[in-house]
């Protein structure tokens, strides 16, 4: 029997959220051609839109696929398609290198910046901040030696350019929320996470690093807080990095997200997608494709993917400061 108007629109949004699953081929259909054609045509190849690092890089390069270390969350398990722009094929060998805070806006490496000290409820804070005894604050941006806040990201090199704020100072040896994956033959790297929270002046966002050229070493990592029990761990080693961009997330979405636990433990107003400086018309380009685990249960978790098409010849490097601009590619 040949397929109708509305199964062709259902497979075609399949299509669409499969992302690299469709791109490899390995969707098959009994009948209907003209829609089998149109599953299985490849991905445009056209570069995925690079963003600023940002100030809460650690290169650490620890190679695993659970990246909680039991933080709590919505369970978020991600899968990024790295496809080489010379080719349109699937890239394998690469390494995908992801970052992002937890549910509370704070990102590890940078607890003791993030958060305030707890004093009396209602008391002020230093510097004006905010009060004190109110469960610490998000991470904001980062302070110049004299207390003040850098410019926001889009004065660095013009709005959504890369060349973003400087790195923050690192204060502590968490790796919450930080992993690398190596891509297969079929060029995914999956990881198991939770969905990001939010600070002042973003919105929801994962940060993506891709690598090439280097390998999978076994290297003591004094950097860790399990290096004490667990020195041993596995790292990517060598190589340079290619790609630098973030992923945006759905406003709508995230305001469902914001209504379970923990989040609406999180009093914050979150920024909106068309008033972050990084994303600001960017966002489209670079969105996570969601899909409910359960659709009677949005707490059972979801399952999100992306492609980022990236030429692996090119070679990435940060720039900081006003008037620095993008960043150095050769």
């Amino acid at each position: 029997m040949a397929l109708n108007s509305v199964s062709l629109r259902f497979l075609t949004r399949r299509k669409v959220l499969l992302g690299g699953a469709a791109a490899s081929g390995a969707l098959l259909l009994a009948k209907g051609a003209a829609v089998a054609e149109s599953l299985t045509a490849p991905l445009p190849c056209s570069l995925t839109r690079e963003l600023e690092e940002g100030p809460y890089y650690v290169d650490s390069e620890l190679l695993r696929r659970d990246i909680r270390d039991g933080k709590p969350g919505l369970p978020l398990h991600l899968r990024i398609t790295i496809l080489d722009k010379n080719t349109c094929k699937p890239l394998p060998h690469a390494a995908v290198d992801i970052w992002h805070c937890d549910a509370m806006g704070i990102y590890s490496g940078y607890e003791k910046q993030s958060l305030m000290p707890m004093g009396p409820p209602g008391e002020a804070g230093p510097n004006g901040g905010p009060p004190r005894g109110s469960g610490g604050r998000p991470a904001g941006p980062p302070l110049d030696k004299n207390g003040r806040p850098f410019p926001p990201p889009g004065d660095f090199g013009g709005p959504g350019s890369p060349g973003g704020p400087p790195h923050s100072e690192i204060t502590d040896n968490d790796r919450f929320f930080r992993g690398v994956q190596i891509t297969g033959g079929d060029g995914i790297a999956d990881f198991l996470t939770v969905y990001p929270g939010w600070y002042q002046g973003r919105d929801t966002h994962i940060h993506v690093k891709v690598h090439v050229g280097g390998k999978d070493v076994l290297g003591h990592d004094k950097t860790l807080k399990q290096a004490a029990s667990d020195p041993e761990r596995h790292v990517y080693s060598g190589g340079h990095v290619c790609f630098t961009g973030q992923m945006a997330f759905a406003d709508a979405f995230s305001d469902r997200v914001a209504k379970l636990e923990p989040y609406r433990s999180h009093n914050l107003q979150r920024t909106r997608l068309n008033e972050d400086g990084v994303f600001e018309s960017h966002a489209g380009d670079v969105f996570v494709q969601l899909t409910q685990m359960d659709m009677r249960r949005l707490e059972a978790g979801v399952s999100g993917s992306m492609v980022c098409v990236i030429d692996p010849a090119e070679i990435w490097k940060e720039q900081h400061g006003p008037g620095s601009g993008p960043p150095q590619r050769r």
